[in-house]
């Protein structure tokens, strides 16, 4: 038996625009940084992409340090991985 499935667009996008999301993607980022260590932050923001809004989070390396430990030991691969 086979399921029919109608996509809702403005389902959709109400989904990735929902604040209980963006605090899950934002405690996401903060615990990946925080598993990397000192030198490593996250930001995140709402952004107008081809579909319409949605929440992004990054985490980077903030110092020349971190940058160097990262390229050496893949310390943002294994920070992601829990």
């Amino acid at each position: 038996m086979s399921v029919k499935f109608k996509w809702s667009s403005e389902a959709y996008n109400q989904i990735r625009t929902d604040p209980a999301l963006k605090g899950y993607i934002d405690d996401l980022a903060e615990g990946v940084a925080q598993r990397a260590g000192r030198g490593f932050d996250w930001k995140s923001s709402v952004r107008q992409g081809g579909r319409g809004r949605r929440h992004r989070a990054i985490v980077f390396t903030d110092t020349p340090r971190a940058m160097v430990v990262n390229a050496r030991d893949n310390t943002l691969l294994k920070a992601l991985k829990g």
